[in-house]
């Protein structure tokens, strides 16, 4: 999961803080691809034993296309897709 600038998502708003990608299969022979994301809300509950639960809940999904030009470019670094998303998605990393 990649963890994102927080923005608002849905009716009523709520808080996406988190992005999960995942490129869609193609063949081989394939000249462009699209990706699987899902806007996430990641929070922490802590029981009265002090103990810590990460809950996360998905907001959004949808697909994102490479396009070709992005697909010939892409080689080996995943970080360039994930860019791509989200830019295309107008978000941010969260560093």
């Amino acid at each position: 999961m990649i963890k994102i600038k927080s923005v608002a998502v849905g009716y009523p708003a709520q808080e996406a803080s988190a992005i999960s990608i995942r490129v869609m299969p193609f063949q081989t022979t394939s000249t462009s691809c699209s990706t699987y994301y899902e806007l996430k809300n990641i929070s922490i509950v802590v029981d009265e034993e002090g103990k810590e639960t990460e809950i996360v809940k998905t907001l959004a999904d949808g697909n994102s296309p490479i396009s070709e030009d992005e697909f010939i470019l892409w080689g080996s670094d995943n970080i360039y897709i994930e860019n791509i998303v989200l830019n295309n998605l107008g978000l941010e990393r969260s560093i």
